[in-house]
């Protein structure tokens, strides 16, 4: 304000009359003497495009901006969601390179918990400092909002972009607050980003104040998209490759293959390759990776970068998890499984993005208050087919040590391991006779003209050599012999500045015979089993076969292995002795079984040990009309028993958990045995479906030790405390025995007090009740736990589950029961009863 304004000021102040021409006057004066100064504009901060916007914009290196209409994987609900965020709830803040396809999201809508998005729309997003309990969280009404989690650009490229992400982990149900984190994150023109984590408590008393898992792999699949169209597919075989884990400092590599299940919406099976999971929790630094069809999203760490193998832990979802694995789970970015999430079903596959999750990894053996002390650094990016790449770069930035992580270029000169994916079809292993031909090829990603190179690797030897002329997509080799069984092919496809390496395909030249490895009744008076020293080629007729001593062949079909045989034959009696002869049964590749092949036809049966013995107990193969009064429901009448033909049909309700327990007070007491012959009719996965055996069960709380079937992230048999535990003691560890439906199998479940002490010692085994198989020697669960009081008896399903089964004889064992001799009736292996005089003995 000059001289002459601070002049006419003073005397309008003096007289109210001229006050009003001097406001007159600073109207006049505002346009140039009042008006604010403005920031220079290359200061300012880019005001939001739109995503279309972005998509014209010309990179140079790495670059990020803000958007104002994000929306991830076609979500279709409406804006702002349930519950929503404020602001603008379309909201993010996208990094995106000038050589890579894929971006790295922040969205306001996920709570600004970043992502990699590949082209197709999918992606992989790798968590924050989740609460320790779920107490706080950032995916609900509170997380969501701007004041709790938000994101600033310190720098915005193009040699480096540097984005800070700032959060408080809250009460779901009032929003408290109970810890503080932030996160940076840079970005490099090679592809990679760098981040760095780090959090306080905000309640240093109380476990609530505490975070305990900081990375975790999570899946991302648009709308109408699950994980079996999102992962990789193996080959012909239908695998989809949902996860690689491997040791930066070796060639140690574990991987999780997938498999749709057939009849579920989400569902799979799982299969398991590579080393012990074990070595790679040790290792001093380690690539997580979900293959993805185009392309794979990664993340590492290490002993130098702050998460040392020594107090952190990797969490294999697939095989351990209550509620991960091949799970999907709704409204993702949109909420979160436990908060606003849900199991996918058909009407929100079709509105909402899902997720999945096969991996963790969380803090196991740090103090609290020393993790609030830590800055914790984590490798992100985007590779191909070759997960050798990342494997290289990542050893690289780990051996510049734990001084060189809080360099915020530590990652900047690290290789390109980004590649595009090149191969859309592997090539397929063969086998083969001696004399034939084997074909391989390989399909390129359409739009992409590599070149190819084939290799070969000798019978036994590691190293592969070029195969001269081999350079298409097809490669046929010559007449293979004897002498190539075992060799490897494999194809490199060449764009400019990437190889990449097909699968390996071998080759099996099988030059020999067919042979019959064992004949045998099974306790069956009309059928022969026939299993073979290998798969064999059908059909095959009942002239194929003879039996001596006036048995005819009647017909046959195939039996539950490829190996194996069913042969509908005349009556063979127990007294005499039968022989098979077999001609002209080929395998696969055509070779021919020796002439004049035949067995002697074994005409024994793997049983129980009780067979014929006299024991204390009780038992029952549900022959008689009615069930037996001894038998009580726990809790009342929750499941349908009813005995049909011989067997206890048992279909599920609801409540939780579910027995039928045989109440006999003369036996209320400890070392008890419970054997039964189960099998499955209608099963599903998830951890409430269950069947199977029970000891020391409670008459009124229904608690107790269970040996069940189970279906969940892998099918086996587990021990269960009805307390909540599976065990012993891992939760990961159960019998390794895969089981079928219709198929019967043998459980065994006993339980000893343990002298001097409180405790009791559970055991327990399974095995297939085929007649062929014999009991194991050993007991395959073992597990201390405190000693309880109960009886023995059934466990159903739980909550509604679909858990249908069928028990054809049970035998419990325990002091106080009457003597009773165990019959050899109540072991028939038909299914059809009415051969239940055709028993052998046990062996």
């Amino acid at each position: 304000m000059n001289s002459k304004v601070r002049a006419q000021l003073h005397d309008a102040l003096a007289c109210p009359c001229l006050l009003v021409g001097f406001l007159s006057l600073l109207v006049l004066l505002a346009p140039d003497a009042l008006a604010a100064p403005a920031i220079s504009p290359g200061l300012t901060k880019p005001l939001p495009i739109t995503v279309a916007e972005l998509a014209q914009k010309e990179v140079r290196g790495v670059s990020v901006f803000e958007v104002s209409d994000y929306v991830f994987g076609n979500y279709r609900g409406d804006f702002p969601s349930p519950p929503h965020a404020d602001l603008n709830p379309k909201k993010a803040f996208i990094i995106v390179w000038q050589k890579f396809p894929y971006r790295f999201v922040f969205c306001h809508e996920g709570s600004y918990c970043p992502w990699f998005e590949l082209p197709s729309g999918a992606g992989v997003c790798y968590q924050f400092f989740e609460g320790n309990d779920g107490w706080a969280e950032l995916f609900n009404n509170w997380g969501r909002l701007e004041r709790n989690s938000f994101v600033n650009i310190i720098e915005a490229g193009p040699d480096r972009v540097w984005v800070r992400w700032t959060y408080f982990g809250v009460n779901m149900e009032a929003g408290e607050p109970a810890y503080h984190a932030t996160e940076d994150f840079w970005a490099y023109p090679n592809g990679l980003v760098l981040r760095r984590q780090t959090y306080e408590s905000l309640r240093p008393k109380d476990h609530h104040g505490y975070a305990r898992e900081p990375i975790e792999l999570i899946g991302l699949c648009p709308a109408g998209k699950l994980w079996s169209d999102v992962l990789l597919r193996e080959g012909e075989s239908g695998e989809r490759h949902a996860l690689a884990v491997l040791d930066a400092f070796s060639d140690k590599r574990y991987d999780i293959f997938w498999k749709p299940k057939p009849g579920t919406l989400w569902d799979s099976t799982h299969r398991k390759s590579g080393c012990e999971w074990r070595m790679l929790d040790d290792s001093p630094g380690v690539v997580m990776a979900i293959p993805m069809a185009d392309g794979t999203p990664f993340c590492a760490f290490g002993d130098a970068s702050g998460y040392r193998h020594d107090y952190t832990r990797l969490k294999d979802h697939t095989f351990v998890a209550e509620v991960w694995g091949s799970s999907c789970w709704d409204h993702w970015p949109i909420g979160w499984l436990n908060s606003q999430g849900h199991p996918v079903d058909k009407d929100s596959l079709r509105l909402y993005p899902n997720h999945f999750s096969p991996l963790g990894m969380d803090f196991f053996a740090l103090p609290n208050e020393e993790v609030a002390r830590g800055n914790f650094y984590s490798l992100y990016g985007v590779a191909g087919d070759d997960l050798e790449a990342p494997r290289k770069a990542v050893r690289q930035w780990l051996e510049k040590g734990e001084a060189a992580m809080a360099d915020p270029a530590c990652g900047a000169d690290l290789p390109v391991v980004y590649a595009p994916r090149l191969i859309q079809k592997q090539p397929q292993g063969a086998v083969l006779k001696s004399g034939q031909t084997a074909r391989f090829s390989v399909i390129a990603t359409r739009g992409l003209s590599p070149r190819f190179q084939w290799q070969r690797a000798k019978p036994g030897a590691a190293e592969f050599e070029d195969l001269a002329g081999a350079d298409a997509g097809e490669y046929a080799t010559g007449a293979l012999s004897a002498e190539d069984n075992g060799a490897r092919y494999r194809c490199l496809l060449t764009i400019p500045g990437t190889t990449v390496t097909s699968s390996v395909a071998t080759v099996t030249v099988d030059a020999v015979p067919p042979r019959i490895i064992s004949v045998r009744t099974l306790g069956k008076a009309n059928r022969v089993t026939v299993v073979f020293s290998e798969p064999i080629a059908l059909p095959v007729e009942p002239s194929d076969f003879a039996i001596d001593n006036g048995v005819t062949v009647t017909g046959i079909s195939a039996g539950a292995r490829p190996g194996q045989l069913e042969l509908a034959s005349t009556p063979i009696r127990p007294e005499h002795t039968y022989t098979l002869t077999a001609h002209g049964i080929l395998d696969r590749v055509g070779n021919e079984i020796l002439p004049n092949s035949s067995s002697r036809i074994d005409l024994t049966v793997e049983l129980p040990a009780e067979l014929g013995q006299t024991v204390n107990g009780f038992q029952d193969d549900f022959d008689s009309e009615t069930i037996d009064a001894h038998w009580k429901a726990v809790p009342a009448s929750p499941l349908s028993y009813a005995q049909t033909n011989g067997a206890l049909c048992v279909s599920v309700k609801d409540n939780d958990p579910n027995h039928l327990l045989y109440v006999n007070p003369d036996y209320l007491a400890s070392d008890q045995e419970v054997l039964a012959r189960v099998r499955v009719t209608a099963f599903e996965s998830g951890a409430s479906a269950r069947a199977g055996v029970a000891l020391c069960v409670h008459p009124q709380t229904s608690l107790g030790i269970n040996l069940a079937f189970r279906d969940f992230n892998g099918r086996q048999f587990k021990l269960l405390d009805d307390h909540r535990a599976w065990v012993p003691p891992d939760p990961a560890t159960g019998l390794a025995l895969e089981f079928a439906d219709r198929t019967w199998y043998w459980l065994r479940l006993a339980e000893t007090r343990m002298a001097g002490t409180d405790n009791m010692r559970v055991r327990a085994k399974a095995w297939l009740a085929d007649g062929s198989t014999a009991e194991p020697k050993n007991w395959s669960l073992d597990w201390s736990c405190p000693a309880r009081p109960g009886f023995a008896g059934i466990l159903g399903s739980s909550d509604g589950a679909i858990a249908n089964f069928e028990v054809d004889y049970i035998l419990i064992k325990a002091a106080g029961l009457p003597l009773i001799r165990v019959t050899p009736g109540a072991f028939n292996l038909s299914d059809n009863r009415g051969n239940r005089s055709f028993v052998a003995q046990h062996r």
